[in-house]
């Protein structure tokens, strides 16, 4: 009977050890798969992060890529929000198993820690680490770096055929300017390139019409337009003041003479980086004489 009693124990204490070193292995198996899974996603998030990066400073013309842009923002976003959150399990689950059980707790303390233990429960479930979420932005993060490449190969201005010689000279970061004195009147057109996050290369168009004899007569018209291989500015200029209500006819039709008078062959450029600027500074004409009229800037 003694003998029968002592074989149960030893049977009962080996399932235990043995249960125990299963249990174990597997906790090490499921730590080391988290693990992993972090650093893929970590991987992941900043080949994201690359690609938005570099695209930032490159003229992007192509509307296309401007939407593929916005939606890998998004999904770097997400994918930031996703690590961070994973980043709170892995620690939390640390401080967790780092605790030594108490076994004399008191009731308020035991109610305490069943409380944190059903709510790091349900931060679990609804937190990262599958394996899907990691694959998702892994297949992210290589159409990420396919994108940066097809924004390296569009910003190549050799496959172009412009219709208009300035816009390849914009495109390259060149400012135009065109300025001619005669008497007490200037004329003076600037045009700069500009790099916009997220929306690719932009450009603002200045004319200034200035009458030093009759202040009345001098005005200055702005225009913000997004650039392609096929933008025609000035074109774009004309269209704009056509579209102008009648109490800017009469200033629509000034500047709309000038600037069928500009001769596209005296316009001078340069490769001196234009500043970044806002709309604001663009409508500020401190150097024109009073009186003068400012027409309103458009974005197109």
């Amino acid at each position: 009977m003694a003998d029968m009693v002592g074989s149960a124990v030893v049977q009962e204490t080996v399932s235990r050890i043995t249960s125990y070193l299963l249990r174990k292995r597997d906790d090490d198996k499921k730590m080391a798969s988290t693990g992993h899974n972090l650093e893929r996603l970590e991987m992941a998030h900043t080949e994201l992060e690359l690609a938005l990066e570099r695209s930032a400073r490159m003229p992007i013309t192509d509307v296309s890529l401007l939407r593929r842009r916005k939606l890998l923002e998004r999904a770097f976003k997400d994918c930031r929000d996703l690590l961070h959150r994973s980043r709170i399990k892995q620690q939390t689950k640390f401080v967790m198993e780092s605790e030594q059980p108490v076994t004399h707790s008191s009731f308020p303390k035991r109610i305490a820690q069943s409380s944190m233990s059903s709510y790091f429960a349900v931060f679990r479930k609804n937190s990262v680490g599958c394996s899907d979420d990691v694959r998702r932005y892994e297949w992210l993060a290589e159409r990420a770096d396919r994108f940066l490449r097809d924004v390296e190969s569009g910003c190549s201005l050799r496959r172009y055929m412009f219709s208009n010689p300035l816009v390849r000279q914009l495109l390259e970061g060149k400012t135009l300017e065109y300025k001619m004195v005669q008497g007490s009147i200037l004329r003076r057109l600037h045009i700069r390139p500009m790099c916009v996050e997220g929306r690719g290369v932009e450009a603002t168009l200045e004319f200034r019409y200035e009458d030093r004899k009759t202040p009345r007569k001098s005005f200055a018209f702005g225009l913000v337009l997004r650039l392609s291989e096929s933008t025609d500015s000035v074109g774009t200029a004309t269209r704009c003041l056509q579209s102008l209500t009648s109490s800017f006819k009469h200033v629509a039709e000034a500047v709309l003479g000038e600037l069928a008078r500009l001769p596209s062959q005296d316009i001078s450029h340069s490769h001196a980086a234009a500043p970044c600027f806002s709309v604001q500074e663009l409508c500020s004409y401190d150097t024109l004489a009073p009186g003068c009229n400012v027409l309103q800037i458009k974005w197109v």
